[in-house]
């Protein structure tokens, strides 16, 4: 854990000396030190089956009740909550925010291994996966989409291994069902072919076209290329991409957009926390992902879903929100968290590659 966690830290220190804005980077490097304590009670509590196994029950609960609340809002205009629907978005639980689809994707491994285990037993559970693609669609958010594409199919790699072949293919046709009347539900509706309409764009092959597909974030990545050239070491300071970005288009005249983040992982930290930052980070999934092939194959059902959803929230391509903004990195550091615990005891080599 101590390791993983210096990789992200240490460079956002290393930032703050030089930030465009000290107080916010200095404010944003201190409140980092929070996660690894919280991280060390994680450990501790799911210390035992029993904890562990409430911890994944409940979380696999919660995520389908989004997705299923979601669903009620869609149909009724409400959800169970009161929470009315919005013009050309599902918001769910997370109202007025537009932030169920890229939370959910995160989640969906888990959600997937629950359904797995259980779907036997209970088979309406099958339905919640129709909820959960539905739903992440809906919000309208191609973030959201590409980030469940890229849990399904580490979540279905990871199952090849731990399934028999016969079991592998049945849950595959079944998802494979599920997956199809989901988005067939959903692909007629206004939203989702506005937003494909839009994703087309781009072979037009034009600036124009690209951009639409990419909701305008051109010109805010070509102010966050210009940022990380100029500042190539250790970056502007963690969190300072909003009062760069001002400076660079506004009094430097650079032809972009101002942002209050880079809309890019990879970029974010490279403006940001600079090349030291780009190498910490790559420092981090290469030991997170070791600690993840090391665990015992018997203990994969117990750990990889969760691992698979904190290599999605921490993909060096996603778009969404800032990774060193407060809300992402709580989700984020959570996961990796939890996959630490999750993993056999220190003994094993695994646990001490994550947690030294």
């Amino acid at each position: 854990m101590g390791t993983l966690f210096l990789c992200v830290w240490v460079p956002l220190v290393l930032s703050v000396f030089d930030a465009v804005d000290f107080q916010r980077s200095l404010s944003t490097a201190v409140r980092f030190i929070g996660y690894p304590l919280a991280g060390i009670f994680i450990v501790q509590a799911l210390s035992d089956d029993k904890a562990r196994q409430v911890v994944f029950i409940g979380t696999a609960i919660v995520v389908g009740f989004w997705c299923l609340d979601a669903m009620i809002q869609w149909t009724l205009g409400y959800d169970v909550f009161g929470y009315p629907s919005q013009p050309g978005a599902l918001t769910g639980v997370f109202y007025p925010k537009i932030r169920l689809g890229v939370v959910t994707a995160v989640f969906a491994p888990v959600l997937y291994e629950g359904v797995r285990r259980y779907g036997r037993r209970y088979p309406w559970s099958w339905l919640v996966l129709l909820a959960m693609v539905a739903a992440v669609i809906l919000n309208g958010r191609r973030a959201g989409w590409m980030m469940l594409a890229i849990a399904t199919v580490g979540y279905v790699a990871y199952l090849y291994f731990v399934a028999e072949r016969r079991q592998w293919l049945r849950w595959m046709a079944v998802g494979g069902v599920a997956f199809a009347i989901a988005v067939g539900m959903v692909s007629q509706t206004q939203l989702v072919q506005d937003r494909m309409s839009r994703t087309l764009a781009v072979f037009q092959g034009d600036y124009e076209g690209i951009n639409r597909a990419t909701s305008l974030r051109l010109g805010i990545w070509r102010v966050g290329a210009e940022i990380a050239r100029d500042h190539p070491v250790n970056g502007i300071g963690g969190r300072g991409y909003d009062a760069a970005s001002e400076h660079y288009v506004q009094e430097r005249g650079v032809d972009g957009m101002v942002s209050t983040h880079a809309h890019l992982f990879a970029l974010e930290i490279a403006a940001e926390t600079g090349l030291i930052g780009i190498a910490g980070y790559a420092v981090f999934l290469v030991v997170l992902v070791r600690g993840l092939l090391g665990v015992p194959r018997q203990a994969w059902p117990r750990v990889w879903p969760w691992g698979i959803g904190a290599l999605v929230a921490g993909f060096p391509l996603n778009v969404n929100h800032a990774f060193y903004g407060s809300f992402w990195s709580a989700i984020f550091w959570w996961l990796v968290f939890v996959t630490i615990a999750m993993m056999p005891e220190q003994r094993a080599p695994a646990r001490r590659a994550a947690v030294a």
